[in-house]
């Protein structure tokens, strides 16, 4: 929107261990952060797909970061904490709830 201000859409992809099965979830979130300099803060939601024997769901996270651009490519480096409520297909309750590291690209339009 502003300077000061951010919203972006996400995709990615990762993979984790549950209980001795491989799972793979695939969020497609949107965030909106408060940019200072280099660094930013902000919160976003995001829709999980969950491979196995897991529910899609919905999530929430936050996140704080550092971006440095040139012209309009960017290139960042964040923590992430999502809450997630994952739920099993038989309705058990698994608290997928962690902390992430992202690296990577940003191309500006």
């Amino acid at each position: 929107f502003t300077p000061l201000f951010n919203l972006d859409g996400r995709v990615n992809w990762y993979a984790f261990s549950e209980n001795d099965a491989d799972v793979s979830a695939f969020p497609l979130e949107v965030a909106g952060t408060v940019n200072f300099l280099m660094l930013y803060g902000g919160v976003g939601a995001g829709y999980y797909i969950i491979t196995d024997e897991y529910k899609d769901k919905f999530g929430w996270f936050l996140l704080a970061g550092a971006e440095l651009k040139v012209a309009a490519i960017g290139v960042f480096g964040e923590l992430k904490y999502t809450f997630l409520d994952a739920e099993l297909k038989d309705d058990a309750k698994v608290n997928a709830d962690g902390v992430g590291i992202n690296l990577g690209v940003n191309l500006g339009f």
